[in-house]
């Protein structure tokens, strides 16, 4: 059987392909390194016995990509939840007797200055992406990164998972 790499020259346009068809933007090409990833399982794992090796090779790369769909619409899933227990619980940026002082603090503290600024602007004040970007003198696309950064400590954050779970 050939190279891998020569695999991956002759096969790359199918990852491309297969994610074009799946309506796949990949600004940070993790979809294309999955597709890649499932493309050597395929060389590593094909049996000529059992059929031609594209076919093969599709139908692992395409189940594979979207595996990853899937599993990236969970978590976003998950994060839509958090983001609105945290809109519905905490109506202002003042802390109410509704939400622990504690637990800001907390909150607080595991967050940077920028992320702390994305989630009282985006979340308590219902702020845009936009309109906090003008606001701290930066990018729409720095604020979307603040924002991912927050959320995904804050979906590890134990603490922070036990008081949604009240």
């Amino acid at each position: 059987m050939e190279e891998f790499q020569d695999v991956v020259i002759q096969y790359e346009p199918m990852v491309y392909h297969i994610m074009n068809r799946l309506g796949i933007r990949d600004y940070e090409q993790e979809f294309y390194q999955e597709g890649l990833l499932a493309l050597w399982e395929a060389y590593r794992t094909y049996e000529e016995s059992k059929g031609k090796f594209n076919t093969y090779a599709y139908s692992l790369i395409r189940n594979r990509l979207i595996d990853l769909i899937r599993s990236k619409s969970r978590k976003q899933e998950k994060l839509n939840q958090l983001v609105e227990e945290l809109t519905y619980n905490c109506p202002s940026y003042t802390m109410n007797e509704e939400v622990d002082p504690e637990f800001w603090r907390h909150l607080r503290s595991i967050l940077t200055d920028n992320q702390w600024n994305w989630l009282i602007g985006s979340v308590l004040e219902g702020k845009t992406s936009k309109m906090i970007a003008l606001e701290h003198g930066t990018t729409v696309s720095a604020v979307k990164k603040w924002a991912e950064l927050a959320k995904q400590k804050l979906r590890r954050d134990p603490r922070v998972r036990q008081w949604f779970r009240k």
